[in-house]
């Protein structure tokens, strides 16, 4: 094991290496910000869903012809 002495410490310098990802940077925090509203939209979305109550529904759609179409296509999801 070889130790340096003092004259040798000054000589050895640390060398900085310039950062050459910039752009990678931007890439990578635009894709977080992108997964993260897409998260939170997909889980407001979900709680959204899982808050309908089929009586609900059925109760609403007897007078509406345009609510029951859709809400026929609704209760396949919910059941």
């Amino acid at each position: 094991m070889k130790f340096l002495n003092e004259n040798e410490i000054g000589a050895v310098k640390l060398q900085e290496e310039p950062i050459e990802d910039e752009g990678n940077f931007y890439v990578n925090l635009g894709v977080v910000i992108f997964c993260t509203c897409f998260a939170g939209l997909m889980s407001g979305l979900t709680i959204g869903l899982a808050s309908i109550d089929r009586l609900t529904l059925e109760v609403d759609s007897m007078g509406n012809a345009a609510k029951q179409k859709l809400t026929k296509r609704i209760f396949p999801v919910i059941d």
